[in-house]
């Protein structure tokens, strides 16, 4: 089963997320972004852990000591996003990636009994979700992605992206990314650049490191405008213009 055990961890990871930023995290009174790289340094780091490579935003912070089956947990609170949304309330963003043993069911199947267990969590109410995509990674394994916006307990809205894909010797993983606000925000809504960014990101995963492609996240890094998280101060995302090339 990928569905109930994924999404309980998600859950996890946020909490544990958010706390580990409470340490470092900026300013709440005004956004924060991230300093620009220079041009021979990709806005991106790279990340090479054992069977997989992934893409995740350069300056978020990582967990030292992952729990269960992630094997990678970062935050990017305040980091290429703004602090804070509209209404004052803290901003969380992060990604998360699990590895699990090897499984029978598709990534299909896994897709559709994630977003099936959802009606089952009581801290969680589903306002709106995409239907699964079929997709392809850069190497050509086949994955699932789902997209899903949530309301927490009541009280924060959050924008959820998981991608299921299986590795040569079928194990499952999963790489789950959000941005959580108030329930009465619409930051997410007014922002889809940054959501696709954030999905160039998930979707980069790969299992053959002589494949991994950034083509994506170079289109999802060219110049956008994020709209004003708060009515009083607009910022822009830290994704760099053109020149960044690499992986």
């Amino acid at each position: 089963m990928w569905g109930k055990t994924v999404l309980s961890t998600a859950i996890v990871a946020i909490a544990l997320l958010g706390g580990l930023a409470g340490k470092e995290k900026a300013p709440l009174s005004r956004p924060a972004t991230q300093t620009a790289p220079c041009d021979t340094q990709p806005a991106w780091e790279v990340v090479k852990g054992e069977g997989f490579t992934i893409a995740i935003p350069r300056g978020w912070r990582k967990l030292p000591m992952p729990i269960g089956h992630h094997v990678l947990y970062v935050n990017g609170d305040g980091l290429g996003v703004p602090a804070i949304d509209e209404t004052g309330s803290p901003i969380q963003t992060g990604l998360t990636v699990e590895r699990y043993s090897k499984l029978d069911s598709s990534t299909m199947e896994g897709a559709k009994e994630n977003l099936a267990s959802l009606k089952w969590n009581r801290r969680l109410k589903v306002v709106s979700q995409d239907k699964v995509k079929a997709l392809k990674l850069s190497d050509g394994a086949e994955a699932a992605l789902i997209r899903v916006i949530l309301l927490k307990d009541r009280t924060r809205r959050s924008l959820q992206l998981k991608l299921y894909a299986k590795d040569k010797d079928s194990r499952g993983w999963v790489v789950s990314a959000w941005i959580v606000t108030s329930k009465d925000s619409e930051f997410v809504a007014k922002n889809k650049s940054l959501e696709n960014w954030l999905r160039a990101h998930v979707t980069s995963l790969c299992f053959d490191r002589e494949k991994f492609n950034t083509a994506a996240l170079r289109v999802a890094y060219s110049p956008a405008q994020t709209q004003p998280a708060t009515s009083s101060r607009p910022t822009t995302t830290s994704a760099p213009t053109g020149g960044n090339k690499g992986r």
